[in-house]
């Protein structure tokens, strides 16, 4: 999924709306979406980032899922990862806490220098005909320097031609 967490920003007109500035010196009571949740999420981690300037980017990325909560947010898509936490394809890890955010950002011990395990499993073309299923087994660069002791990313790169 490509959503970590989330903030209050309503979806529709009958649930409660975002108070903010609008256009000519004025207010509005209807602010909605993404445009009233990603100021919401970046004041947050600016919150974070004040407490400890030292942060990085992957910092962010476990202080989110830490301390974000899936609170009272209704979906049917819950499910506990690997480490036992809620997650969800519509929330992420669920709404930004900023007071236990920024709590633990105070004290953080950076995670360290990122590691890229690059694996080509498919290093000759296959036909993919109606499908085509590929597993392999990895053991994340193990024995070597880059070996992944977090995985905290996956990417798939793949290249298609069509005939």
């Amino acid at each position: 999924s490509s959503t970590l967490a989330s903030t209050y920003s309503s979806g529709s007109q009958n649930e409660k709306q975002i108070v903010t500035t609008d256009l000519w010196q004025k207010c509005t009571e209807s602010h909605t979406g993404t445009s009233a949740s990603a100021p919401l999420a970046a004041g947050i981690i600016a919150l974070a980032l004040e407490a400890n300037k030292n942060l990085t980017w992957r910092d962010m990325q476990h202080l989110v899922v830490r301390t974000s909560k899936p609170a009272h947010l209704n979906t049917n898509d819950w499910a506990t990862n690997g480490v036992g936490r809620k997650v969800s394809h519509s929330y992420g890890y669920g709404l930004l806490d900023a007071g236990a955010m920024v709590a633990l950002a105070k004290n953080w011990t950076s995670v360290g220098s990122q590691r890229k395990c690059i694996i080509d499993i498919l290093p000759e073309p296959k036909d993919i005909g109606k499908f085509l299923e590929v597993r392999q087994k990895v053991e994340a660069c193990w024995g070597k320097a880059n070996s992944v002791v977090r995985l905290e990313h996956v990417q798939a790169r793949l290249t298609l031609s069509y005939n």
